[in-house]
């Protein structure tokens, strides 16, 4: 492997594999060199591989050579995770990450935080477990979206599995719940995981929901304290809301410098006037109003 051109001496499969798998390594070597991460390493083995048509083609065909070939693959998509988390830390070392990786008995933890700052990350609330984070923000917090009460694994009665691995320790025989029973604890689990993400925020927490005519909030903000009273100073964020502020405004105040913007209160319509276009539109013929004028 130290010298790769002796391999092109041997005139066999074995030999030129050999000879492209020093090639790789001495490639990993430069790159490590450089400084590349471990996901660039990564990729680079996987590019010089030549094994993506081959895997993909065996996934394709199925039976014992697809199944394995898929496994391979997945195990490769996991593989690559694992070396895109390790790069975004910020004493990421490839060395170290090969080590982990050899070393490992169990699989790649991926709940990990990485050490990145000042990035938005857009989390699931199970998926930010473990984590904490000066601000968080709750979005789209509405009624009949969280919580959702809907029963999970009503096809495969997927939610039997827990009661049943539960029985089979204690050696029992499971206890079937009725659909209150399980909506009661689909609804704790989506209150679980609404304090869940409260508590992932060191210092501030915003929640947000729509109030209008098609959606409301949802009743988890009952367990909110009350929100601030709202300025009067702040106007709804539409364009009508902004000009009925600026109105108010130049109708109110006191200061000379903005008394003197103001128009008479007789040029103050109560409500909004659209003048008459002078042209039919699409006609280019005078409208009504102007021949009115043009025979006065």
């Amino acid at each position: 492997m130290a010298e790769p051109a002796a391999l092109l001496l041997i005139d066999t499969p074995q030999a030129r594999t050999a000879h492209r798998l020093a090639l790789t390594l001495a490639q990993i070597h430069a790159g490590a060199r450089r400084g590349d991460s471990a996901h660039e390493l990564l990729w680079t083995a996987w590019d010089r591989s030549q094994l993506a048509g081959p895997w993909r083609e065996r996934a394709r065909l199925g039976g014992a050579e697809g199944a394995e070939a898929t496994r391979s693959l997945d195990a490769l998509v996991v593989l690559f995770a694992a070396a895109k988390r390790s790069a975004e830390r910020e004493d990421e070392d490839p060395a170290r990450f090969l080590a982990d990786i050899l070393g490992s008995e169990v699989p790649e933890d991926s709940l990990a935080g990485t050490q990145r700052r000042d990035v938005v990350e857009i989390l699931t609330p199970a998926a930010s477990l473990g984590r904490e984070f000066e601000a968080v923000v709750i979005a789209a917090v509405q009624d009949g979206v969280w919580p959702n009460t809907r029963l999970r694994g009503s096809l495969l009665d997927g939610w039997r599995l827990a009661d049943e691995s539960e029985a089979w320790r204690r050696g029992g025989e499971p206890v079937a719940l009725g659909v209150l029973d399980r909506r009661r604890s689909v609804l704790h689990e989506e209150l679980r995981l609404f304090e869940r993400a409260l508590t992932r925020a060191r210092s501030r927490v915003l929640v947000t929901a729509l109030d209008d005519e098609d959606q409301s909030p949802s009743a988890l903000f009952s367990y909110l304290p009350e929100p601030p009273p709202r300025r009067a100073d702040r106007h709804p964020l539409t364009l009508r809301g902004a000009v009925a502020a600026y109105r108010r405004q130049l109708l109110e105040t006191t200061d000379p410098r903005q008394s003197s913007m103001r128009p008479p209160s007789s040029q103050l319509s109560p409500e909004p006037v659209f003048p008459e276009p002078t042209r039919t539109p699409g006609t280019g013929l005078p409208s009504a109003r102007a021949r009115a004028a043009s025979t006065i």
